[in-house]
């Protein structure tokens, strides 16, 4: 059985690889912490994100998804 420890969202690290995957890394507290975790995952990662950084891309991810799906809801409703 795989036993899962949750972590806060907030102090999440991710790796952007050069294969365009993005990996969770876990509660790695600093770079260079972060950036041991993914060598060790054998993640080849051109970018490590810090959890501020995440927060940043969910927030204006989440933005944009929402006006693409009023805008397509939208289109839909008009006939546009």
């Amino acid at each position: 059985m795989t036993h899962v420890k949750y972590v806060s969202t907030d102090r999440l690290w991710f790796a952007l690889g050069f294969d365009g995957a993005l990996y969770a890394l876990g509660d790695c507290g600093d770079y260079e912490a972060a950036d041991e975790v993914a060598t060790d995952l054998g993640i080849d990662s051109f970018w490590l994100v810090d959890p501020e950084q995440a927060q940043q891309w969910y927030s204006r991810l989440s933005l944009d998804l929402y006006k693409t799906d009023q805008a397509v809801h939208d289109n839909y409703t008009t006939g546009v």
